[in-house]
């Protein structure tokens, strides 16, 4: 509400189309969604001499990831994420 203001009923009933969810960070969502998409899998099935030189960043992923969207900490630490884009 504070984002888009109280007296703004239709983004406020379109709610749940923008909230992504809670999670301990940015980092921690980040994480879960390149575990969805499959992103670890593709080191998993690279060779194995080749997996200790792979790897995933994830802060920078989560660092992208905070451009286009809105993060609220909330306060007991965690985040809330929503997607500005809906």
């Amino acid at each position: 509400m504070e984002y888009v203001g109280a007296e703004d009923e239709e983004a406020l009933a379109r709610f749940e189309d923008h909230y992504l969810g809670e999670y301990p960070s940015l980092d921690a969502y980040a994480e879960y969604l390149l575990e969805e998409c499959g992103a670890y899998q593709v080191t998993d099935e690279a060779p194995e001499w080749l997996q200790s030189y792979l790897k995933v960043d994830v802060e920078g992923y989560a660092n992208d990831l905070g451009i286009g969207l809105h993060v609220v900490e909330g306060e007991d630490g965690n985040v809330h994420v929503f997607d500005t884009r809906c």
